[in-house]
């Protein structure tokens, strides 16, 4: 859809050199000839998750960075190195240092059908010592010292199960229990759905090409009630009034990719994760001849337990915002005014029906009231309700972990 809708508001380094000192020679306090150069500065690290639920008891190096993912199954690596998760003897698989990974980002081909991808999730989820992966995974600490003495595992074997006979009797005698090995499309469908929540979001950035301006995204399970996962793309230049926005599917894999051509050939975005915080892509208006680039960073930080994504507008103002929702039902989030640019706090309550939001601005504050509803385990689904501004807002919601 394009309109113009509205009009907008206008929107030392020092450096120290060390001077070598000269000298007559012998002892006379100058620097010893063979002093060994100072280390190195330490190296910049970020925290990660392994999510299939999230997984506890992996090991990782990446860098100097070693460990056992924790009880979220985070883990710490070195930025601009990749990082190896193994469970004991048995290495998963590498990847690039972010903030999530997960079985398709330790094959090649990135995609979670990947027969090699989809045993891995196969063996992970078999692992988990309360077999029950809605509260995560977890590798007890008895089996993986039992795992150190376990071979290398083919993922690629076509029959993975006789493959995981060694790890299936071990199971059985660390941990008293039976391991099922779970069917290859049920280990499909929990990726699939744990990536999808995992990769949901806004995201907000920047156009450009034949014009220039700012562009939001919200893509979240369930948004716009429907059971493929699909995107809304809004974007506006402040100079023209320009507007654009557009839906369409987005296709979860290691790093997804969105597409709207399918749904709308009058504006086109292409667009795919580079990492899974960020995203970069193509944009064309074909009845004008525009086009150009884009590029957008997740809004918001995980803090909660349930992640929500949603839009809001009204006759003069347009956005999106994402809330992290703790198990106590206390809200935090962020929101972002497209046509301004304007950034937005968020705090508020979930009751399991009721939403009460304060939205503040800096220069502008708002409320927010809503309606919702929750799935058989806490998961808001669906919110829906009105600003105080006039406007509405809509969000749907997925349970991290």
């Amino acid at each position: 859809m394009l309109g113009k809708y509205y009009k907008t508001a206008t929107i030392c380094v020092a450096a120290a050199v060390a001077a070598a000192c000269g000298g007559g020679g012998g002892d006379d306090g100058g620097p010893a000839a063979n002093q060994p150069p100072p280390p190195p500065p330490p190296s910049a690290t970020q925290s990660g998750v392994f999510k299939d639920a999230n997984v506890t008891g992996l090991s990782y190096v990446s860098g100097q960075q070693s460990g056992v993912t924790d009880g979220n199954g985070r883990y710490t690596c070195e930025t601009g190195q990749s990082v190896t998760f193994t469970v004991g003897s048995v290495e998963l698989g590498s990847t690039d240092c972010a903030t999530l990974a997960s079985p398709p980002a330790l094959v090649a081909s990135g995609e979670l059908d990947d027969p090699a991808a989809v045993n891995m999730a196969r063996f992970l989820l078999m692992l988990d010592g309360d077999e029950d992966p809605s509260n995560g995974i977890t590798i007890g600490t008895d089996l993986q010292a039992m795992a150190d003495s376990w071979q290398q595992i083919d993922f690629a074997a076509a029959d993975f199960a006789t493959e995981v006979a060694v790890q299936i009797a071990d199971i059985a005698s660390v941990e008293q229990r039976t391991a099922a090995l779970p069917a290859s499309a049920d280990a499909l469908a929990h990726v699939e759905e744990t990536l999808s929540c995992a990769y949901s979001g806004a995201f907000v950035g920047q156009l450009a090409g034949s014009n220039t301006g700012a562009v939001a995204f919200a893509f979240a399970p369930r948004l716009f009630g429907f059971a493929e996962d699909e995107f809304s793309f809004q974007a506006f230049d402040a100079n023209e009034e320009f507007v654009l926005a557009t839906s369409g599917p987005y296709r979860v894999a290691a790093l997804p990719s969105l597409d709207s051509s399918s749904f709308d050939q009058t504006v086109i975005v292409d667009a795919g994760f580079d990492t899974p915080d960020s995203l970069t892509g193509t944009w064309s208006f074909p009845p004008e001849s525009r086009s150009g680039t884009l590029s957008a960073t997740r809004l918001g930080a995980d803090t909660g337990r349930y992640r929500v994504t949603g839009t809001f507008g009204g006759t003069d103002f347009a956005g999106v915002l994402v809330l992290d929702i703790a198990a106590n039902g206390a809200i935090t989030g962020e929101a972002f005014e497209v046509g301004e640019g304007t950034s937005f706090t968020i705090v508020g309550e979930f009751d399991g029906t009721n939403v009460g939001l304060e939205i503040d601005g800096g220069d502008e504050t708002l409320t927010a009231i809503g309606f919702g509803t929750i799935d058989a385990d806490g998961t808001p689904e669906r919110i829906d309700g009105e600003l105080s501004n006039g406007g509405t807002w809509r969000a749907a919601g997925c349970r991290l972990n």
